[in-house]
């Protein structure tokens, strides 16, 4: 996928993008427009893999053969 990310003050509403070639050719894109947010600590949630023991026991789900349907789905030459 390719990407563009840019940091730009808009001037009176308004903010102009100049486009990479590959990404002006686009039929159509999708814009996705977030404010900055300086100094702003970011809230990290630690993991704890022990939260998530056991979610699984009360399905009828073997594990093993799941893992090896993904594998050989990787393997797959595309």
């Amino acid at each position: 996928m390719d990407a563009v990310r840019i940091f730009q003050k808009p001037e009176q509403g308004v903010i102009k993008i100049q486009l990479p070639e590959n990404l002006a050719q686009s039929k159509e894109l999708e814009i996705i427009i977030i404010p900055v947010i300086e100094n702003e600590p970011l809230e990290k949630e630690t993991f704890n893999p022990s939260d998530y023991y056991g979610i699984w026991q009360e399905k009828n789900i073997d594990i093993d053969k799941v893992s090896n349907e993904l594998r050989e789905e990787w393997n797959r030459d595309f």
